[in-house]
């Protein structure tokens, strides 16, 4: 809808190689591992999923976004728990790692808030294998924008940037 003009602007994940829009802000947040504020490696300051291998893992599943960038991580480490759980809800996801059912990879955007209410552990991975996910405030070239419009896109901006400093100290 954004990129045939449809809509003043729209909030796209990951839009690289989408053509025909105009990203106007955007915030990269890492892939992490998710966990309870208690569970012992909460603390670190990054993890391999290695280090984490006898956890119960909770694998995010298709149409979720990080799907695919979780599972090439796992096959790229050749990691097969045996006592997984798979989920292709993030709300659900966040449930069972509070109740302590296990671990997870997300990126951070999918767990911000409850980082930064204390409820969630976010630990960045160690390696560098998973881009981060990123957020872009876009509009299609030919959309002439209403000042409603860029009033909107300016806070959006703003809270966009408040959220990349944010993923830049956690």
């Amino acid at each position: 809808k954004v990129r045939q003009a449809d809509l003043d602007f729209g909030l796209i994940l990951d839009p690289e190689g989408q053509s025909g829009l105009n990203v106007l802000a955007f915030a990269e947040l890492e892939m992490g591992v998710v966990m309870r504020t208690d569970h012992e490696m909460a603390t670190a300051q990054a993890l391999s999923l290695g280090e984490l291998s006898e956890a119960r893992h909770i694998l995010p599943g298709a149409p979720l976004i990080v799907h695919e960038r979780v599972g090439m991580l796992y096959r790229h480490y050749d990691l097969a728990p045996s006592n997984t759980i798979n989920c292709n809800d993030i709300r659900l996801i966040k449930s069972l790692v509070l109740k302590g059912s296990g671990i997870t990879v997300l990126s951070l955007l999918d767990v911000l808030d409850e980082v930064k209410n204390g409820q969630l552990a976010f630990v960045p991975l160690r390696n560098k294998l998973l881009r981060p996910l990123t957020l872009a405030l876009c509009t299609a070239p030919s959309r002439q924008l209403s000042r409603p419009a860029q009033m909107a896109i300016q806070k959006l901006t703003q809270v966009l940037e408040a959220m990349q400093s944010v993923g830049a100290s956690a």
